[in-house]
C-alpha cells in the first residue's frame, strides 16, 4: 500500500511545491497504478484509461482550493462499504478486503455527523464524496485529508464481538475529529502554524459536541473532563509547558506543538467560551466567521472578532491571556462568616514552586451551593471577594469543570465537599473536579497528602465511570510516589481495595440487562484496579475466566483479565498472554495484549520485555499498530 501523509510540511517530499498553509491553490491529480489496484484522492474519478505500459491511469476532479498539507494519495487493495448521506454525499470506508464489515460503524457515525455539521456550521460539505480508508501501519492516529481521511486500524474498524464499548467510543470521537475538520483546517486554514489550536482545539471540542448529538448516554462531556481538560491541567503545569499560540519560526519546530496544548487546552479554552457567551451566539459567530474566511486563511484574532461581534462581548480581552500566555491559575477560595467569598489567583506549577505570572487571567469563578443557587464572579486582579448571600452549605467552585482553572479550598470547604460528594449530592462532573483538584495540589505540596486520601474515601458510594476512572488515576499517581515503601505501598493498597469495594458489589463480572451506558467500561476499570492491588478472589476469576481462552472472554473485559494475569503470574502468564499478542488477527486484540505485558512485575520478566522492545521483534509489528 502506498499512503501519503503530508500534514505538516511533506507534500514537498512528494513534489516541488510552495508548502506553506498560506498558499492555497487547486490540484488535478493524475496516477499510474497496476491494473488490480484501487487509487484514490481528495476528489471523485473523472476517469480510468489503460496505460501502454500495463498499468492504468486514474486522473481525479479538480480539487477546491486548499493547503498543499491536505492533499492525499492512496493506492492499494482496498474494498469498501458505502452509503450516500441524508443530504446526498456519497460515503465510502475502504479497509483491507478481508475486514470491510468493521467499517460499517464508522460508516454509520460518518454519514450522521457529516450532515451534522454541515447543518451546523450553515455551509454545506462542499465535496461531492467523502473517503475514509483504514491503514494497517499509520504514522498518526488519523488525518484529515479533504474528502480522503486516512486512519489507524484502531482508529475506525469495530468488530461487533471482539470490540468494547471504549473502542466504540474512540472510533466515533476520532471520526467526527476528523470530519469537524473539513470545515475548521480544511474550508478555512490557520495563516501559520503557530495557529494550529484553531485546528485542534476546535475539532476536538466540536467532535465531542457532534457525538454528544448522537450518543446522549454516553455522558461526553463528563468524560470531556477527564480526557481532555485534566490532560491539559496536567501538562501545562509544567514549566516547560508553552502558550497555545506558540511562536513556529521555521518548518521543523511545526511537530513540537501537536501535543495536549493545542489539542486539549485549546478545546477546554473553547469549552470555556461557550459557557462565557452562550452555546446560541457562538455558533452564530463561528457560522460568520467561516463564511468570512472560507477557502482562505484566518489567524486566532479572526475568530475572537467574529465572536465578539454577535455578542456584543470583547472575546480577545477575555480569551487573551489564556492563549498567549503559558500556564493556569489555582484559584485560592474560601468564605468569611460573613456570607463573602475570597479569592486569590496565582499560577499552579505541578511542582509547588511559586512564581510571577505577569497580568492575571480573566478567571470566570463560578460557585454553586447545596441548594442548586449559582454565582458567577469575573476574577480579573490577583485577589477579590464577592457577596454570597445566595449560597448556603457547601459550595463548589468551578461549577461543572467549564473553565480551566484549579481551586485551592480551605479546609472548612474541602471536609463539607467530602460530605457532599458521600452523599452524591454533587453532579458527577463535580465529584469529578474535588477529588482532581485536591490530588493535583497534593502533588504540588499545597495540599498534605493524607487530605486527598481521606477525600478519596469519600468516594465509597461512587458509580459514575468517568469519576472512578479520574480518582483511579490519581490514586495510581500516588501509590506510584510510593512504589519501593513496601509498607506504605501495601497501604494505599488497603485503601484502593476498600474504596473500590461497594462498587466492585455493584458491577460485578458480568453484564445485567438494564445496567446504566457506560458499565461496561466501568466494570474492567474496577475489576483490573482490584485484581492488581491484591483482590484474591478477583485475581483468581481472572485466570479463570482466561483459561478458556481469550475469546471466551468478553471484549469488554480482556485488558482488564490481561493485566491481572501478567501482573500476578510469571513466565507461564507471560508467554500466554504474549501469544494473544502474536496471534490475534485483529490489531485492537493486539494492543491489549501489548499493553497487559507492560503490568509484569518479576524483574527477569520485565528485563525480558525491554529487550524485546528494543530488539524489535516480536513487539514490532504490534508497536507499529499504536
Amino acid at each position: 500500500m502506498a499512503v501519503t501523509q503530508h500534514e505538516p510540511t511533506d507534500c514537498r517530499r512528494t513534489m516541488p511545491c510552495f508548502d506553506e498553509p498560506a498558499l492555497k491553490a487547486t490540484f488535478s491529480v493524475a496516477l499510474s497504478v497496476a491494473k488490480e489496484k484501487t487509487a484514490l484522492s481528495n476528489m471523485p474519478v473523472a476517469e480510468e484509461a489503460e496505460g501502454a505500459d500495463g498499468l492504468k491511469k486514474v486522473s481525479f476532479q479538480k480539487t477546491p482550493r486548499m493547503s498543499t498539507y491536505l492533499l492525499a494519495m492512496v493506492v492499494g487493495d482496498l474494498a469498501f462499504v458505502e452509503g450516500t448521506s441524508a443530504n446526498g454525499v456519497l460515503y465510502r470506508v475502504y479497509t483491507l478486503p478481508h475486514v470491510t464489515a468493521q467499517g460499517e460503524f464508522a460508516l454509520e457515525v460518518g454519514m450522521k455527523v457529516l450532515d451534522f455539521f454541515s447543518d451546523y456550521f450553515a455551509n454545506a460539505y462542499p465535496l461531492p464524496k467523502m473517503d475514509m480508508v483504514a491503514i494497517p501501519d499509520f504514522s498518526a492516529g488519523a488525518m484529515e485529508n479533504w474528502g480522503l481521511v486516512t486512519y489507524r486500524e484502531t482508529a475506525l474498524l469495530i468488530d461487533k464481538v471482539n470490540s468494547p464499548l471504549v473502542s466504540k467510543q474512540r472510533v466515533a470521537y476520532v471520526v467526527a475529529h476528523e470530519l469537524a475538520h473539513q470545515w475548521f483546517g480544511n474550508l478555512v486554514t490557520m495563516e501559520w502554524w503557530t495557529d494550529l489550536w484553531l485546528n485542534e482545539g476546535f475539532a476536538t471540542w466540536v467532535g465531542n459536541f457532534a457525538i454528544d448529538n448522537f450518543y446522549k448516554d454516553w455522558d461526553i462531556w463528563t468524560q470531556f473532563v477527564n480526557q481532555y481538560t485534566n490532560r491539559a491541567l496536567s501538562l501545562d503545569a509544567l514549566e516547560t509547558s508553552h502558550p497555545i499560540e506558540v511562536p513556529v519560526r521555521k518548518s521543523s519546530e511545526v511537530n513540537e506543538i501537536f501535543d495536549e496544548i493545542s489539542y486539549c487546552k485549546g478545546a477546554a479554552c473553547i469549552m470555556m467560551i461557550t459557557s462565557y457567551l452562550g452555546m446560541e451566539k457562538f455558533q452564530e459567530g463561528i457560522r460568520a466567521y467561516l463564511e468570512k474566511h472560507k477557502y482562505g486563511n484566518a489567524r486566532t484574532a479572526d475568530l475572537w472578532e467574529a465572536l465578539s461581534q454577535v455578542s456584543g462581548k470583547d472575546v480577545g480581552e477575555f480569551m487573551g491571556i489564556w492563549t498567549k500566555e503559558v500556564g493556569y491559575p489555582v484559584v485560592s477560595l474560601e468564605l468569611d462568616g460573613a456570607g463573602k467569598a475570597k479569592m486569590a489567583q496565582a499560577r499552579f506549577l505541578s511542582n509547588g514552586r511559586t512564581v510571577a505570572a505577569g497580568a492575571p487571567w480573566w478567571v470566570p469563578v463560578t460557585l454553586v451551593d447545596a441548594k442548586g443557587a449559582r454565582v458567577t464572579v469575573d476574577l480579573k486582579a490577583a485577589s477579590g471577594e464577592a457577596s454570597l448571600d445566595a449560597l448556603s452549605g457547601w459550595v463548589k467552585g468551578n461549577a461543572g469543570q467549564t473553565a480551566f482553572y484549579r481551586i485551592r479550598y480551605s479546609d472548612t470547604l474541602l471536609a463539607q465537599l467530602g460530605d457532599a460528594v458521600e452523599q452524591l449530592a454533587l453532579p458527577a462532573v463535580d465529584r469529578l473536579g474535588v477529588q482532581s483538584d485536591a490530588f493535583a495540589l497534593a502533588k504540588a505540596g499545597l495540599l498534605p497528602t493524607d487530605k486527598a486520601l481521606a477525600l478519596a474515601a469519600k468516594y465509597e458510594n461512587e458509580e459514575d465511570f468517568t469519576v472512578w476512572n479520574d480518582l483511579a488515576a490519581s490514586l495510581s499517581d500516588v501509590m506510584g510516589a510510593w512504589a519501593t515503601e513496601d509498607e506504605e505501598y501495601a497501604g494505599l493498597q488497603r485503601l484502593l481495595l476498600k474504596t473500590m469495594a461497594k462498587i466492585m458489589g455493584v458491577v460485578g463480572w458480568d453484564a445485567k440487562p438494564g445496567e446504566p451506558p457506560l458499565f461496561p467500561m466501568l466494570r474492567p476499570l474496577v475489576i483490573g484496579a482490584l485484581g492488581r492491588n491484591g483482590d484474591a478472589a478477583v485475581a483468581a476469576e481472572a485466570r479463570k475466566r482466561l483459561a478458556g481462552g481469550y475469546e471466551a472472554v468478553p471484549a469488554d473485559l480482556r485488558f482488564a483479565v490481561y493485566s491481572i494475569v501478567v501482573a500476578g503470574g510469571g513466565q507461564t502468564e507471560f508467554d500466554q498472554i504474549l501469544e494473544v499478542m502474536k496471534g490475534a488477527a485483529m490489531a485492537e486484540e493486539k494492543i491489549r495484549a501489548l499493553r497487559a505485558l507492560g503490568f509484569a512485575r518479576e524483574p527477569a520478566l520485565v528485563q525480558r520485555l525491554l529487550k524485546m522492545s528494543t530488539d524489535g521483534a516480536p513487539l514490532c509489528e504490534a508497536a507499529l499498530q499504536r
